[in-house]
């Protein structure tokens, strides 16, 4: 088993609940270090998006929504929307995965 495997076993034998979400950050960054390390750029590519779809807050109002708002201030001094995790990039990159498929 792979470090994201072990994880995803971690999480099942164990009773995690949302009160848990900084730990569960946490363990995917590190599992994303060891794959890392371990030159699994593939798999530690799988865990970051799975860190990133923990990350999401879901409410009947609101839908999907990021964990992070604010704004981000450029070298230039220009502000724009930052978002974390971001959905249109996460729906972009999987546009494009699709498409490379074709």
């Amino acid at each position: 088993m792979n470090a994201l495997e072990l994880f995803h076993k971690n999480l099942e034998d164990n009773n995690w609940d949302a009160s848990n979400n900084m730990e569960i950050n946490k363990g995917f960054l590190t599992v994303y270090d060891e794959l890392i390390g371990n030159s699994d750029i593939k798999t530690a590519h799988l865990a970051e998006v799975e860190r990133q779809a923990f990350a999401f807050s879901k409410t009947p109002e609101k839908r999907l929504s990021d964990k992070l708002a604010g704004e981000q201030t450029l070298e230039d001094g220009t502000k724009i929307p930052y978002e974390w995790p971001d959905i249109k990039v996460l729906r972009l990159k999987q546009k494009m995965a699709k498409m490379a498929c074709l």
